[in-house]
């Protein structure tokens, strides 16, 4: 179960990452600017803090998801 979690978290922060590179910044308003500063400083965290995975797994699935979302947004 845990080995589960930590791959389903792996695998949303590397779509997020991958979402991340695919936003064109030049148009994005400040809000968005500032929302992707903040989406990139979590899947930082995430990534260099694997041991949180096991403790939060609900709280950044869910926070990865909503962040992906928003990226797929700013991607139109």
């Amino acid at each position: 179960m845990m080995g589960e979690w930590k791959e389903d978290v792996r695998k949303l922060s590397a779509e997020v990452s991958e979402l991340i590179k695919g936003v064109n910044t030049s148009s994005l308003s400040d809000d968005q600017q500032n929302e992707l500063k903040d989406i990139k400083r979590i899947v930082s965290d995430i990534n260099s803090h694997q041991s949180i995975y096991v403790h939060n797994y609900d709280l950044l699935s869910s926070l990865l998801s909503e962040k992906k979302k928003k990226l797929k947004e700013m991607s139109k």
